[in-house]
């Protein structure tokens, strides 16, 4: 029988667990975006994705931001069950586009502080 080291298991199942939490709250962040009706129906412009600005902050909303950029990037770290990036602060830059809006953002938000938490704790 093959000597197990009780570090690395347990370390790749928390590393499952977290990559299994995080891809949830992603879903429940693309879900508020489309119930904000946020959700673009088209794909954003190459020059657009080409950015280099925070937040692309430059030829983007903070929201299309979320669905082009975030999502899929995350989404592909949870494919091939890579590190996610150790710090992360998305939601007070939600709270702060969202504060002139009037729109009901405090579940997304609830959701982008939950992605935040994760992680950064890891």
């Amino acid at each position: 029988m093959p000597n197990i080291d009780c570090r690395q298991y347990h370390a790749k199942i928390t590393m499952d667990n977290l990559h299994i939490a995080v891809a949830e709250t992603l879903m429940d962040i693309e879900k508020e975006l489309r119930a904000l009706q946020l959700w673009d129906g088209a794909m954003i412009s190459e020059e657009a994705l080409a950015s280099e600005q925070p937040f692309a902050i430059d030829t983007m909303t903070f929201p299309q931001w979320l669905q082009f950029i975030f999502l899929p990037r995350m989404y592909v770290l949870i494919e091939q069950k890579m590190q996610f990036p150790g710090n992360c602060g998305i939601a007070p830059m939600a709270e702060q586009y969202f504060s002139v809006l009037g729109l009901p953002s405090s579940p997304l938000i609830t959701h982008l502080q939950k992605i935040d938490a994760l992680l950064t704790r890891q």
